[in-house]
């Protein structure tokens, strides 16, 4: 179970029962791996793409949100450092350090 929205060099392979991070070059620019809050948002924002999500565990939550980039920046590993942009993160977006997939939830 991979990345639902980044590929190429944001792609993260995400494992059952196993804590995973984002890469490390964003990681180091503090960009770490979106989860959602509540089940509401998650389905809300993802059950039209995909027919599963999954209740996980995390790590180390971050304060607040960085700005939110174009994903086919950081598909091609290039954070632009305006932080004007106009998009926004969806409702219930946290960043975490660490997630940890635990169960199958159906949508």
């Amino acid at each position: 179970m991979g990345s639902w929205i980044t590929e190429n060099k944001a792609y993260v392979q995400y494992k059952v029962w196993e804590f995973v991070t984002a890469p490390d070059w964003l990681a180091s620019q503090g960009y770490h791996l979106l989860v959602f809050d509540n089940i509401k948002d998650a389905k809300h924002n993802f059950c039209h793409l995909n027919d599963i999500l999954w209740k996980c565990e995390v790590k180390d939550i971050q304060e607040g949100l960085p700005a939110c980039h174009y994903v086919h920046e950081i598909n091609n590993g290039f954070l632009s450092k305006s932080n004007t942009k106009t998009i926004m993160w969806p409702a219930g977006t946290i960043m975490v350090k660490a997630v940890k997939l635990i169960k199958e939830i159906k949508c």
